[in-house]
């Protein structure tokens, strides 16, 4: 707000005072001003573009390691079912609580309501960052898994490359 004040009340000045004083700039001038304000509006546009294009490359990765989560999981043995369905809803929950927290709408709540224990949906929907709180969920749940140590190290990679691009989508 301040920065556009000074503009402003230059151009309320500039439009009071033309009718009196004939106020006109030569060519040049208009010239010399369009080139650089184009280049900078070039580079926004390859700025915001650059920035949209790897938005999109991080939700991709965040999708392709969550379905190799859900592969591991579906294969893991050891995994009592309810324990196993629980993990399926909660990264059910993990997209939708990444495109809440990314666009700051108010659904996640429904849709914690819908998949999780009311007492589960409440803790995850209390914290400030919910797709993190899901995955602390997804490590406690499958933590309890009688699997393979190359199993777990799969799934604790996937789990950590989830929440790297969280991160990365959330520094966007």
């Amino acid at each position: 707000f301040p920065v556009i004040l000074p503009l402003v009340a230059w151009t309320f000045l500039v439009w009071i005072v033309r009718p009196v004083a004939s106020v006109a700039l030569p060519i040049q001038a208009l010239a010399l001003t369009v080139s650089p304000l184009a280049l900078l509006l070039a580079f926004r546009v390859n700025s915001a573009t650059a920035r949209f294009l790897e938005a999109r490359a991080q939700w991709g990765q965040a999708v392709l390691h969550a379905r190799n989560a859900a592969s591991i999981i579906a294969t893991m043995p050891g995994l009592p079912e309810s324990s196993l369905m629980l993990t399926c809803r909660l990264l059910c929950c993990y997209g939708w609580a990444m495109k809440s927290h990314l666009r700051t709408d108010d659904q996640l709540q429904l849709v914690l309501d819908t998949l999780l224990a009311p007492s589960m949906a409440a803790w995850v929907g209390s914290h400030r960052k919910a797709p993190l709180a899901i995955l602390s969920l997804l490590r406690r749940t499958t933590a309890q898994a009688q699997a393979p140590v190359a199993t777990m190290q799969s799934l604790s990679d996937c789990l950590s490359n989830m929440n790297a691009c969280f991160g990365g989508m959330e520094r966007l």
